[in-house]
């Protein structure tokens, strides 16, 4: 029997249509397939060219060391944007003890960081909502979702169940709200891929309206992998970023655009619960607007970057 009919045509569609099943064929999806062609196209050489079954043997071996080590020193997790560095750069650890032995990156160990801090400042009855894809965050913190659904990704909860969630929202209240929020190219790609309005714009429209009329405060946004160096962009050195507003904004130390290329007058005051094209000297300075001033959410920017958001309730 030949080398196709070991690897027949039912079985590498089926592998191929697998991957269909997530948000589309990727490095991961395609792995299981990559493996099988690799596995055929070694069974069809051997069966034509005149090498021992010890130089094919080396040969594999060969090529799965090369693939080993892209693998450890590129991205060990990427998806939609996300990145985790590689195994080399997986030298803190985590300060929970659910998750003593395990290594992370920095940006990682940051964000584990933060939950350390918050899990100490919890009393008894407060309660959390991790979003939209931090189940983890419950655990560690041993607080319950607020909601039957511990997931609200994109492509995991339907759409159909946003009225019941943010009911269950409005009725839990949360104290503090915990944001991996990605960038807008990945609201973007679910929305082509899906063709519907996502879960993530009602609840993130509920999230922006509590800021707005005060029910919370913004303590942290800590852009993850975000390079804190000047980025040009069409400004010339300048870099430009559409955020939300978490506090009143006064013109003078920040510059936002009011229409086309008008900058704001000085002294004027954007005030909070707004979206505005804002305006900075240098990538440094929307950096530290950002992280250190907590001016509010960046909705959309040149680089692509995920932010970590804590969100404490006003009367906390």
């Amino acid at each position: 029997m030949g080398w196709w009919h070991r690897f027949s045509p039912a079985l590498m569609g089926g592998l191929v249509y697998a991957g269909t099943m997530t948000a589309g064929l990727n490095q991961v999806s395609l792995e299981p397939l990559a493996a099988v062609t690799f596995a055929a196209i070694c069974q069809f050489l051997s069966e034509r060219v005149p090498f021992s079954g010890f130089r094919w043997s080396a040969l594999a071996v060969a090529v799965m060391l090369v693939s080993v080590w892209m693998k450890a020193s590129g991205p060990l997790y990427s998806w939609w944007g996300y990145l985790q560095g590689n195994i080399f750069s997986a030298r803190f650890e985590v300060p929970f003890k659910q998750l003593s032995g395990f290594k992370v990156d920095a940006q990682t160990r940051d964000l584990f960081d933060t939950l350390s801090e918050y899990k100490s400042r919890l009393r008894g009855s407060d309660t959390i909502f991790a979003y939209p894809s931090i189940p983890i965050a419950y655990m560690l913190l041993d607080r319950p979702p607020p909601m039957r659904f511990p997931i609200l990704w994109f492509d995991v909860t339907s759409e159909r169940n946003a009225p019941e969630i943010i009911a269950d929202l409005d009725k839990a209240n949360p104290n503090y709200i915990f944001w991996l929020l990605p960038y807008r190219a990945v609201y973007e790609g679910h929305a082509l891929l899906r063709r519907q309005t996502s879960l993530a714009f009602f609840i993130d429209r509920w999230i922006f309206a509590k800021i707005a009329s005060g029910d919370y405060v913004l303590e942290k946004n800590e852009p993850l992998g975000a390079p804190v160096v000047q980025r040009p962009y069409d400004f010339g050195d300048r870099s430009v970023a559409e955020i939300f507003t978490a506090k009143d904004i006064k013109c003078g130390p920040y510059v936002w655009r009011t229409g086309g290329e008008q900058l704001c007058e000085e002294g004027s005051v954007l005030p909070a619960g707004k979206f505005a094209t804002f305006v900075f000297r240098t990538r440094y300075d929307f950096i530290e607007a950002v992280r250190r001033d907590r001016i509010g959410i960046v909705t959309d920017h040149d680089f692509d970057q995920y932010q970590f958001l804590v969100l404490r309730r006003s009367d906390r």
